[in-house]
């Protein structure tokens, strides 16, 4: 059983006792009743407070460790994906809990998202997030339900602006021609405008993220479909020396990237050299 940071433990050094696991039991199935599931850390909480006595007995383990041998004792009972443990049959995953917290709230804020975040996963599931609320600004999200975009009217005022393929989201930074939407316009607004409601644009970007917004909206009629085909255009197009760093600056610089990192640059500047070759700019 894993122990974190690269050590292992074999189950027989566990003291986990038919008693202690029906204790652990039916905390698990109190918390399942109540909202669907339970985080590992949520779990080794109430276990130190209830039943203290299974933490010492096990002293020699770390949390991680525990939880992972009360998953590997109790995978006949409870589901167990990453930090979660819900219904046998429900395979509850991080990606699901990051889309209750929004289908359940009105409205809610990146700190609270960051909370949920610190108590079971390394990252916010984002995409989850998306799909189920509408971000309205750097810090707020609202229900899904609060959405009231004119769709024709939005897509005319993007079409002022992208007069080619694309456009980088950063590059839209004037919104007086963009028609009510119910909240102020703005880059998230907008981010996740051509992300999940227009009808003749697409977001291709990396990812989202906490405090920026990065990437292109790209034409639906595009032959643009993967942000290698975007920044490979972007860069072939630019006027800068196609090395790693000029590339990354750049990317940066235009907005389609939040950090100088990019994994694929150096197949990505291949490509670009390529196309920019062919079209001989």
């Amino acid at each position: 059983i894993s122990n974190g940071r690269g050590e292992y433990f074999h189950i027989d050094i566990t003291v986990l006792t038919d008693d202690y696991l029906d204790e652990i039991s039916a905390l698990i199935s109190d918390a399942i009743s109540e909202k669907k599931f339970i985080s590992g850390n949520e779990l080794i909480e109430a276990i130190s407070i209830k039943h203290p006595y299974i933490i010492e007995n096990n002293s020699t383990i770390s949390e991680l460790g525990l939880r992972n041998a009360i998953g590997y004792k109790l995978k006949t009972k409870f589901s167990f994906e990453g930090n979660i443990i819900s219904k046998l049959d429900e395979h509850f995953s991080m990606m699901d809990v990051f889309a209750e917290f929004c289908k359940k709230r009105s409205s809610f804020t990146l700190d609270e998202l960051r909370v949920l975040k610190q108590e079971i996963s390394p990252i916010i599931y984002f995409e989850a997030v998306y799909e189920n609320s509408l971000r309205i600004s750097q810090t707020n999200f609202v229900s899904k339900e609060q959405a009231m975009f004119d769709t024709t009217a939005t897509d005319l005022a993007i079409d002022r602006f992208c007069t080619g393929e694309y456009i980088s989201i950063k590059k839209i930074d004037q919104f007086g021609s963009f028609p009510d939407a119910g909240f102020q316009w703005n880059c998230y607004l907008l981010e996740h405008y051509a992300a999940m409601y227009s009808p003749n644009y697409k977001l291709i970007h990396c990812t989202f993220n906490e405090m920026s917004c990065v990437g292109a909206i790209v034409k639906k009629t595009s032959y643009i479909e993967t942000f290698d085909d975007l920044i490979i255009d972007a860069l072939a197009n630019s006027y800068i020396e196609l090395d790693k760093e000029s590339a990354l600056q750049f990317l940066c610089d235009e907005g389609y990237l939040a950090r100088r990192r990019y994994s694929g640059i150096e197949e990505v500047l291949i490509k670009a050299n390529e196309l920019r070759n062919q079209k001989g700019n």
